[in-house]
């Protein structure tokens, strides 16, 4: 049986290790856990909402309360 010629292919960079354009955003993330008093509670309302810090656009900036 006659084999197909192949040749082989010219080897690629991985994606996630090729230089990019741009430096990626990079933001640190943190949690926190402890007691919490709640002085202003509409303050409080609209960052449980929308979110807090810069890192929102990345997905960072979440807060999750848990009553206690």
């Amino acid at each position: 049986m006659p084999r197909a010629s192949t040749s082989p292919a010219a080897p690629q960079p991985h994606p996630a290790l090729s230089p990019s354009p741009r430096p990626r955003p990079y933001e640190r993330l943190t949690q926190f856990e402890g007691t919490a008093t709640i002085s202003e509670p509409t303050l409080l309302a609209t960052a449980i909402r929308e979110g807090i810090g810069r890192g929102k656009a990345y997905g960072a900036g979440l807060l999750t309360l848990i009553p206690g």
